[in-house]
């Protein structure tokens, strides 16, 4: 069963299981941070990138919503 990351367009949120935390920031190569203040994950950079980079790490990559313009 792959492990399943959903990354919000608009806002940026990144959704994943908490015990993977340290695996998916390394996995992100630094394009992933932790707002304390909401305590929420966002995304930095290009969002397909990053995708690509979760994916070969062998995760499930399910962008949502509509990109700001």
């Amino acid at each position: 069963m792959e492990k399943k990351i959903t990354i919000n367009r608009r806002t940026r949120n990144v959704i994943f299981p908490k015990l993977e935390k340290d695996a998916v920031m390394a996995a992100a190569k630094g394009r992933i941070r932790h707002d304390y203040r909401q305590n929420i994950y966002l995304a930095g950079g290009d969002l397909e990138e990053l995708a690509q980079f979760l994916r070969e790490a062998g995760y499930e990559v399910e962008l949502v919503g509509k990109a700001l313009k």
